[in-house]
Parts: structure tokens; sequence; C-alpha cells
């Protein structure tokens, strides 16, 4: 009968890969080195996805702090155990999960990397939900903040950049909200802005991001488009029309009528084919432009070769340089 002799890192490795819990474990650049089947599970990825990546795509942009505060806490040897925090699966959804986390050290105990056990937050789904809200809705529309935006708009041009779809924002602004909020208050303007979130609810598709950018600015992330420019553009300028004409319909408070429309800017991008700071800054540049022609418009950003801007105002298209 013939013995099979086993190696450590045999052993080691069906221990790490054969675990119930979620085990990530990085090397000290921040690389990940392991991803067990349980962390396939967790995060919807497969491991020859994740290896070598940073450990960062796992983690929303608002919590990449915890990142350091969980090296520092490791090199001065005092233990990481159930952090509750929250972690990004591939389809882009927020994850509460509790965090305990160890280092790695060889032969000579020299610390060569840092192990990350997770587990879901299951003890109160009530908590989660709150915790989530609080970290990633504004609490007067309970749209999307910012701070989620950001993070989602990362996630969706890491996608695409992979699957050379394109996608779309709409960075909106209220024309006459200053009017409203000055003549009939603060809480007229407050439920004003709870009915427009409701409204671009209504007129952007279900998966889309929308967010409140901050007073009377809103942003819509349009995602999952074509991999044709020209096809993604009609069908970015037909969600802004009807976002532009939901909008500009009057608004009841309080048995009161009160009229408040929209100017629209959009920009277009593929993957990182521009940074996060420019596919915005584009969007909000072309937003201020349709305000130059009279508001209750929609101005779309053109690339510079392309060396035109379409406006279009109150349904009518025209071109312009």
């Amino acid at each position: 009968m013939t013995s099979v002799t086993v190696s450590e890192a045999q052993i080691y490795h069906s221990m790490v890969n054969d675990c119930a819990a979620p085990l990530i474990s990085e090397d000290m650049d921040g690389k990940i080195i392991t991803f067990n089947k349980a962390a396939e599970q967790m995060f919807g990825y497969v491991a020859s996805e994740l290896i070598g990546a940073p450990m960062t795509e796992l983690i929303p942009e608002e919590r990449a702090h915890e990142q350091s505060q969980v090296q520092a806490m490791l090199s001065q040897n005092q233990p990481v155990c159930d952090l509750t925090t929250v972690r990004v699966h591939k389809d882009g959804h927020l994850m509460v999960v509790t965090l305990t986390a160890s280092p790695i050290f060889d032969g000579l105990r020299n610390r060569v990397g840092t192990c990350h056990v997770l587990r879901r937050s299951v003890t109160n789904t009530m908590v989660e939900k709150d915790l989530l809200y609080l970290a990633f809705r504004d609490p007067l529309t309970g749209l999307y903040n910012r701070t989620h935006f950001l993070d989602r708009l990362n996630y969706i041009m890491r996608r695409d950049e992979r699957t050379q779809r394109h996608a779309g924002i709409l960075f909106i602004d209220l024309d006459n909200f200053k009017n409203v909020n000055d003549s009939a208050g603060h809480l007229v303007g407050d439920k004003l802005l709870k009915q427009c979130a409701r409204r671009l609810q209504s007129n952007v598709r279900e998966h889309d991001t929308i967010a409140r950018w901050g007073g009377d600015e809103f942003v819509v992330l349009v995602d999952n488009l074509s991999p044709s420019r020209a096809r993604t553009m009609e069908i970015l300028e037909q969600i802004a029309q009807n976002v532009l004409s939901a909008l500009s319909k009057p608004y009841y408070i309080d048995s009161e009528q009160f009229n408040c429309s929209a100017t629209i800017g959009v920009s277009l991008f593929r993957g990182f084919s521009h940074p996060i700071e420019s596919v915005i800054s584009q969007a909000d540049k072309a937003m201020y432009k349709a305000k130059l022609s009279g508001k209750n418009a929609i101005c779309v950003h053109r690339k510079k070769d392309d060396e035109r801007l379409r406006l279009v105002s109150n349904g009518v298209m025209m071109a312009r340089g």
C-alpha cells in the first residue's frame, strides 16, 4: 500500500479554501493573495478575478480610510475584532459585514500580510438597513447622497472598462427654486424637493442611480447602455427629455401651486475614458450652458474633436458651434 505525503502548503490551501467563513488575505502592498470559496459566495467574484487586485476593490470609497487604520493597529500588535463595516458586492450593492483582521507572519516572524475573516451582519436586519441608510442616503429626499453616487460611478466605470458599454450623467438644477424658498419658506422648499425626488424616480429606469448632489441640484447615473455611442446618446436624450418634462410641471404644496422648471446637462463616457471628476464636470458645465439659453433646457456635452454642442430647449433641437 502506497502512502501519500501531504505537504504543509496543501494542508494550508485546503484549510483556507474549505473554511466556512469568507477569508481574504492580502500582502503588504494591499494586493489580494487568497480569496476562498466562502468569499466567492459572499462577494459574487471568482477568486481568479481578484487575485492580485487591490483590497480596495471590495471597499466603498468612503470606508477606504479604515484600511490604513486596520494596518496601523496590526502594526502595533493590536487586534482588530468584530469591526462593523461596509463592503461592495460584485454587482455594486453594499453589505454590512463584521470584520476580524490578523497579521500573517513568515517562518522568521516577519509580517508578510493580513488575513481578513468576514461575516454578514445578520443579527439585526433593521440595524443593517439603518446603517446603510444613514451612510448613503440624503435625509430629506431619501435619494442617494454624493458619497454613494461617487462610489457607484467608480464601480460602473470599472465595469464598463471591461464591457465597453457607455454610460451617462444627467446634472440637474432647479431653475426657480430659490424664489420659491425665499417667498414661501424653507418648509415649502423642502416639500418641493421631495416631490422633485419622486418625479425623478418615476422618470428614469429602475436600476439608474439618482442622488441629491446638494441644495437644489441632482445627478442621475444612467448605466448599462449600448456599445454604440450614437445609440447611447439617443437613450440619454430621451431620458433627459422625460425628466425635464416631469420636473417642469406645476408643484402643488399645501393647496398652492408653484412653478419650478429644471435645466439639465448631459455627459457621456465609457469606462475610464475620462476621470470621475471630469465626467461630472462636463455634465455640470453643459448644464450651465443650458442655463445661458434661458433655462428649462437640456445641453449635451460633446467631445472636443466634435466641437459642437447640441441644445435641446422646449423640445426644439438646435446645433451650435
